[in-house]
């Protein structure tokens, strides 16, 4: 699956899903077909905001257009802060004579 994002604000994001496997678009199919967001389909507009905002997590998702367009409001949690280690810039350089 493949995303379109386009950020509303700090805590929301209109996302779209577009299929690119055969399994992706029978999934958007039967949903448009029933008119009910599976936990499948839902998971994927999870996914997408986990994977653009890494520790956001999904709050809420308001269809715009359904099955494939819909706002998506998050937090996001801290994680873990990482610091590089602490290197001398010449560190990164060779220099032969």
């Amino acid at each position: 699956m493949k995303y379109h994002y386009q950020f509303v604000s700090k805590t929301s994001a209109r996302i779209e899903l577009i299929a690119e496997y055969e399994s992706e678009h029978l999934l958007l199919a039967q949903a448009r077909q029933s008119g009910k967001a599976s936990a499948a389909l839902l998971s994927l507009f999870s996914n997408g905001i986990a994977n653009y905002l890494p520790g956001a997590v999904e709050s809420e998702t308001v269809f715009m257009n359904f099955p494939t367009v819909a706002l998506c409001r998050f937090v996001q949690h801290p994680g873990p802060t990482q610091r590089p280690k602490d290197r001398n810039q010449m560190d990164q350089f060779t220099i032969e004579l």
